[in-house]
């Protein structure tokens, strides 16, 4: 009996880094809330700033210095759970922000990089990787709590926290230099991952490949009819009985004089102000051909999104996609239909949004 439980706390003792990282994850599951939360950025930034402190300890480690009994024993499972919580957030937020293939596989990088950190080939990268590891922690936070103060998305935002995540990690190497006299191992342990990982991030962000936090879709439909009343929306659409789990038409039955409508609900922090593009695409033998593009104006606050719409008319029979793109085209979010030329037997449903 002793033999066997011991067996299963050795294998515990183990594993006990990636049970804390898998904490860490779980921690946000249950407290995320909105993007913009007061609380939930300060919590991230105290976070951000628990690893900083042992990164330094462990570089003053690495280097030869001695550390109190409880920090040497405890501080790889508390980086652990302090990256899995911040890299959980990230990959939630950046998902929820993600549309289309190459939004997708960034993300997916991201959670990847929560379970490459526990590989042991990886472990032996030690500092380099950890310090790559904070540096997308805290480019990416940065990256949407620029826009959600300034409270609109852009070149501006991006270059504003590109230019702090550089201060602050030229300031740390400094420090660090100072404190260990061996500039060598801080330029290629730290300086360098953390300058590698900036440069990367602006080029995908330029690709178009880092999706556009703060912003995301919170609802997308084509409809026949939008119409306001008392601050709600009334979406106008022929339920399909054999879909019923889905909201709006994506096989669109089209007749003269109809109108097409896509509605959106569109999140973003309070108090933003920016500009969206709805484009609507008809598929071509050539691939998909931009028929037509209408800008909005959103304002943020709402949990729900800002609600906005277009539509079309006299709309040609096929394949069509509408995207939701930022200012600087990068997607929001996406919705596929197709239209035919035939008139509709079901009944119009009425949805309150």
């Amino acid at each position: 009996m002793n033999e066997s439980v011991n067996s299963i706390l050795s294998k515990a003792k183990t594993h006990i880094s990636a049970i804390f990282f898998v904490c860490g994850f779980l921690f946000d599951l249950i407290t995320l809330n909105r993007i913009d939360q007061g609380l939930m950025l300060i919590q991230q930034a105290v976070f951000l700033a628990l690893i900083l402190v042992f990164l330094f300890i462990e570089i003053k480690a690495k280097l030869g210095g001695k550390l109190p009994a409880p920090v040497a024993k405890y501080r790889v499972y508390i980086l652990h759970f302090l990256f899995g919580s911040l890299l959980s957030a990230f990959a939630i937020f950046y998902f929820l922000s993600s549309s289309g293939l190459t939004s997708l596989l960034f993300v997916i990088s991201i959670i990847a990089l929560m379970f490459i950190n526990e590989l042991p080939q990886f472990q032996k990268l030690n500092i380099p990787f950890k310090v790559s590891l904070f540096s997308v922690c805290l480019i990416s936070y940065l990256s949407y709590l620029t826009p959600t103060i300034l409270g609109f998305l852009g070149i501006g935002p991006l270059m504003l926290s590109g230019i702090i995540f550089f201060l602050l990690m030229t300031l740390n190497s400094v420090i660090l230099q100072k404190m260990t006299d061996d500039n060598k191992f801080i330029s290629k342990n730290f300086t360098t991952p953390s300058l590698i990982t900036l440069a990367v991030f602006l080029g995908l962000y330029f690709l178009k490949v880092i999706p556009p936090v703060p912003l995301s879709i919170k609802k997308i439909g084509i409809y026949r009819s939008v119409e306001k009343a008392d601050g709600k929306y009334i979406l106008g659409h022929k339920k399909n009985p054999f879909k019923f789990w889905q909201s709006g038409e994506t096989d669109f039955h089209y007749q003269a004089g109809d109108k097409i409508y896509c509605f959106a609900g569109i999140f973003s922090p309070t108090n933003f102000s920016d500009q969206v593009k709805f484009k609507w695409f008809l598929e071509t033998k050539n691939g998909w051909h931009l028929s037509d593009q209408v800008p909005i104006k959103i304002s943020g606050g709402r949990d729900q999104g800002f609600r906005a719409f277009t539509y079309k008319s006299n709309i040609q029979a096929g394949n069509w996609r509408v995207k939701v793109l930022t200012k600087d085209e990068r997607e929001i979010g996406r919705i596929n239909f197709s239209v035919t030329n035939a008139p509709s037997s079901n009944e119009l449903q009425k949805e309150i949004y």
